[in-house]
């Protein structure tokens, strides 16, 4: 009964319960996708590594536990724990290694790691990236010169972190995603390989590049099919009828948005975040960033408003709902440099206002809907910026103003 009273709950009263949740919640690693990377990197052989990568990202995508948390409407998870890092040994093994028996310990972030899965990561991850197969990191280290190496190890410079972290600072295509779908864009990349072959061009590189981008596609389409099925299940076995229609929609959703483009704001929230999500299950990249969300949404949140579809209360909850997912990831950072800087350690930027490509004033009513779900939650992610210029309203200048003195942090 406890949980059908939370799901029955107004909009307000449920992101209080899922914002709660997610405050007391420790922070912890899963080593699931540690150990599917090596098994697949441990039993497969691939000459070209672009395709051998991709290959393993769908085996990741296709067996990996999926969650559904309790209320959750925006859904998709890196980790079999709910607020947990992932681990990427074949960007760099020695960080692994050296605060293996110290993660639950250490004074700041400590984090949750049970026995057998330290026993996992002894066993089989660590030996099998250090004795058998290359990391980014020991490629990196193999190019440099020795004067270089030891200016590096005197710290008179650091290019390290950049290097042989996962790729970031940037924004993933989720215009394309959202006009295109995952069908789409597959076709797209089908059309443009079979050009290339047609036309003799044999460069292996760009066959290899398109090749993979396949590969992983149908690893998307794969892992956002399963969650189909899953909310398909959990809806079937629920008790709380409210509930269980909740599932029923998130599971209409996911089988749309599997294949093709979304046609609802529900639909192309869920697409964009399962498209982030994706993206940092790659490399483990910091500042994997949503971009303008007010423009990526707009066009989806006007046609539902025409049509009657949605509320702007229940675009305020959606958007809620958004932000403590994103709040949910977050990449492990080593000990002896959490100590720094310890912050919120994924940094998923999201932009609103600006101008559009005329210079016009590009601030809507989706823009003031987020800025005030942001103001509401607190919450560490997304990193938020908003960009004003001469022809910004004063009204939406208050609002920015009334936010930052709520005690949010906006660039």
């Amino acid at each position: 009964m406890q949980l059908k009273t939370r799901i029955s709950r107004r909009y307000p009263e449920r992101i209080s319960y899922m914002r709660d949740k997610l405050i007391k919640a420790s922070f912890e690693i899963c080593t699931e996708r540690a150990k599917l990377i090596t098994q697949f990197y441990k039993n497969t052989k691939e000459s070209n590594p672009i395709l051998r990568f991709s290959k393993a990202m769908r085996y990741i995508l296709s067996n990996m536990t999926l969650k559904i948390w309790d209320d959750e409407f925006i859904i998709g998870n890196r980790c079999s724990k709910y607020k947990a890092t992932p681990l990427y040994p074949e960007v760099r093994i020695d960080s692994i290694e050296l605060d293996l028996d110290g993660y639950d310990t250490r004074a700041v972030q400590p984090l949750g790691l049970s026995i057998k899965e330290k026993t996992l990561l002894k066993n089989l991850v660590i030996p099998f990236w250090k004795n058998n197969a290359e990391t980014i990191q020991e490629r990196f280290i193999s190019k440099l010169s020795p004067k270089l190496k030891n200016l590096m190890e005197k710290l008179v410079y650091i290019v390290d972190t950049e290097l042989t972290n996962g790729i970031g600072h940037f924004f993933p295509g989720h215009e394309n995603i959202l006009t295109y779908g995952i069908n789409g864009l597959y076709n797209k990349t089908l059309k443009k390989l079979s050009f290339l072959e047609n036309m003799g061009d044999m460069d292996s590189d760009k066959i290899n590049f398109l090749k993979s981008v396949l590969i992983e596609l149908e690893g998307a389409k794969i892992f956002i099919e399963r969650f189909a099925i899953l909310s398909k299940e959990m809806a079937e076995k629920t008790d709380d009828e409210s509930r269980r229609e909740e599932l029923r929609e998130i599971a209409k959703i996911c089988r749309r948005i599997s294949e093709n483009p979304p046609n609802s704001f529900k639909e192309a929230l869920q697409l964009v975040y399962f498209n982030h999500l994706i993206c940092g299950l790659e490399d483990g990249g910091f500042a994997i960033s949503i971009g303008r969300l007010d423009q990526l949404l707009y066009r989806f949140y006007i046609e539902d408003k025409k049509s009657g579809k949605i509320s702007d209360d229940e675009v305020l909850f959606l958007i809620q709902c958004f932000f403590i997912k994103l709040s949910t990831l977050w990449n492990y950072i080593l000990s002896k440099g959490v100590i720094a800087g310890e912050g919120p350690p994924i940094a998923a930027n999201v932009v609103i206002g600006g101008v559009d490509k005329e210079g016009n004033d590009a601030t809507n009513k989706l823009s003031t809907i987020i800025l005030e779900a942001y103001k509401k939650l607190k919450t560490v992610q997304p990193t938020f910026s908003v960009r004003i210029h001469r022809n910004t309203s004063q009204d939406f200048i208050k609002k920015i103003g009334d936010s930052i003195k709520n005690g949010t942090s906006i660039a």
